[in-house]
């Protein structure tokens, strides 16, 4: 070959070279990571799938780094660049963290209804319920059951969110005053605004949710037991409360407000009651219809039954400071309590002002 012709064919040459696969000159293509809320994206090496997130191997500063990216923080990863596949899980995992993230921006502009939706299907999608995936979906769920009303709904969750909380192993996604503040009190580790009342029926629903979720806390076992009594009004376990968190505590006075010991109800009650003193807003709610449930159940005497009426009047007076689930049901004691001593008249009043609140909670004029 003369040299004109091989100095004409050699750019030739060189550029099929530096296209061949396995050239160790060819680029490779880089792989990213694709994270939201302005978050940006990152190149990396290897990425496997996990319960919580996509653990992925990274290159700074010409070191190998691993870390974990939250599925709620992905909102997409490149395929691999040797057969356009992805890894095992990465798209079930993809799709949680979707329904998670469109559940927190729901929640985060008031659409409660659509964000339960989402966290439901999150739920759903966390088969075996732990994890932090599974912290925020439980916190999202509660959350928006409570914006939309539907505190019913979610009584076992609250439990559950509960122990995570004692725990310390709650989300910190619904942090700040974008998400309505935070629906658990600090010192109980209980969820004010989902009280230990339930509709008809209710309670077995919630007993078969407590039994199928693994505990989380070592006081789990006891603080299901008492929310299940509180439900049925079975009165407190035969267990000593001594060296128990707050919450638990309390939770246990509340039920030994309904023992069949007429003298542990008493003693319960002065507790109670003493607490009130300096307790928030919400739990003066929980205490004073409790006791005045109580009071009504056990009552020997019209004495005793004004007491609990006079109870839950204080319940209904604290309005929008309570959670509407309570007020309803103390409402509802209170007009049979009202009846029993005989003052019909301010029971025909408090069920006027019970239909007007709550008109979705009364049978309509033909229901059976």
């Amino acid at each position: 070959m003369s040299r004109p012709r091989l100095r004409l064919l050699l750019p030739v040459l060189t550029s099929l070279l530096v296209a061949m696969p396995g050239s160790s000159d060819a680029p490779l293509a880089e792989r990213l990571v694709h994270r939201r809320g302005g978050l940006g994206s990152f190149p990396i090496e290897r990425a496997a799938a996990t319960r919580d997130g996509l653990r992925v191997v990274r290159t700074d500063r010409g070191l190998d780094r691993e870390e974990l990216v939250p599925w709620d923080r992905l909102a997409a990863v490149d395929p691999r660049p040797s057969d356009g596949n992805l890894e095992v899980g990465i798209d079930r995992g993809l799709a949680l963290g979707d329904r998670l993230w469109r559940g927190r921006i729901r929640l985060r502009r008031g659409d409660a209804r659509l964000a339960r939706e989402a966290f439901l299907e999150a739920m759903d999608m966390n088969a075996d319920r732990e994890g932090a995936m599974f912290a925020l979906a439980l916190e999202g769920l509660v959350s928006s059951a409570i914006l939309e009303g539907r505190v019913d709904d979610v009584q076992a969750q609250a439990v559950i969110l509960g122990e995570l909380a004692l725990s310390e192993a709650r989300t910190d996604r619904f942090t700040g005053a974008a998400y309505f503040g935070d629906v658990v009190d600090e010192r109980t580790r209980l969820v004010p605004m989902v009280p230990p009342v339930s509709g008809e029926g209710a309670g077995l629903e919630v007993r078969e949710r407590l039994r199928s979720q693994p505990g989380i806390h070592e006081s789990s076992a006891l603080r299901r037991d008492l929310w299940n009594r509180l439900l049925d009004g079975s009165g407190p376990p035969e267990v000593s409360p001594r060296g128990l968190d707050p919450g638990t505590i309390y939770l246990f006075d509340l039920a030994s407000a309904d023992s069949p010991d007429r003298r542990i109800r008493e003693q319960a009650r002065r507790r109670l009651l003493e607490q009130v003193r300096t307790a928030p807003n919400w739990q003066v709610g929980w205490t004073r219809h409790r006791i005045g449930r109580a009071s009504l159940r056990h009552a020997e005497n019209d004495e005793e039954r004004l007491r609990g009426v006079l109870d839950l009047v204080q319940v209904m007076a604290l309005e929008e400071a309570v959670p509407p689930a309570l007020r309803l049901d103390a409402g509802r004691h209170l007009v049979e309590g009202l009846e029993a001593i005989g003052r019909d008249e301010e029971a025909g009043a408090m069920r006027t002002m019970i239909m007007i609140e709550f008109p979705d909670q009364q049978p309509t004029e033909n229901a059976p």
